[in-house]
């Protein structure tokens, strides 16, 4: 549980070599982040912008034998939202798609959410007929 807070404080001051190092740390203990420690850091980077670094993220987890959830991939998309990378944005909601997680209502208003903002109305409207009706 420490692991975890020391690597989200880390995060939120920015200092993104020591978070690297931490986790070689506690890949060296045979400490394993778990999705929730993950999707952290996956959202940490995309908070900053820095959407390259959380997709290396993403695919140390996946290395690692741990699998992105839900939050992991709507995190991602929402990285891409706020730096303006729509298409790569759809191109995470297909991949979640494709790796068998069902998007919820949160992961389709992220996507909605960032046509809007970059006045792409009618993408946003496609997209919610799109939707399927559970959610």
């Amino acid at each position: 549980m420490l692991w975890p807070t020391l690597l989200r404080g880390l995060c939120h001051l920015d200092r993104w070599e020591d978070t690297t190092r931490l986790l070689s740390e506690m890949d060296s203990m045979k400490i394993s982040p778990d999705v929730q420690t993950y999707s952290m850091l996956v959202d940490a980077y995309c908070k900053r912008g820095m959407t390259n670094d959380a997709e290396h993220v993403l695919e140390t987890m996946i290395q690692k034998g741990v699998f992105p959830d839900v939050v992991t991939y709507s995190t991602l998309m929402d990285g891409y939202c706020l730096t303006g990378r729509m298409d790569r944005a759809f191109e995470v909601l297909n991949t979640m798609r494709s790796n068998g997680i069902t998007p919820d209502c949160y992961s389709f208003s992220i996507l909605i959410n960032g046509y809007c903002k970059r006045q792409k109305v009618d993408k946003a409207i496609d997209l919610l007929r799109q939707m399927p009706a559970e959610v």
